[in-house]
């Protein structure tokens, strides 16, 4: 196996606020590759969480609780069907939501 090879997929949800005072920015859960080498790239979707004056992001974690109704992101869910099928989701927020709509196994949190 190689540093670089995708080997799961894992939830990812972007914020805004801090640690105490975090909300979602949208209700969408979007997924990011798994390696070796941790979680390169844009989401699966092709949304930058590097670029300058985004939203803050979480991998595998988030908001969530009451009020907060969030979605799998269409495009994430389609390039994970196409391009990465079979792989385990992970992620504390969304991961058993969408490791069931992608039919794969859930890989923990």
């Amino acid at each position: 196996m190689s540093d670089t090879e995708v080997t799961a997929l894992v939830t990812l949800q972007f914020t805004w606020g801090g640690l105490f005072d975090a909300s979602p920015a949208g209700d969408l859960i979007h997924l990011v590759r798994s390696t070796a080498r941790g979680t390169p790239g844009p989401t699966l979707c092709g949304v930058d969480r590097f670029a300058p004056g985004g939203p803050g992001w979480s991998v595998g974690g988030g908001v969530d609780g009451p009020g907060i109704i969030l979605q799998p992101c269409p495009g994430c869910v389609s390039t994970a069907r196409a391009s990465f099928p079979g792989l385990p989701v992970s992620g504390i927020v969304g991961g058993r939501q969408l490791a069931a709509q992608l039919g794969v196994p859930f890989g923990g949190a």
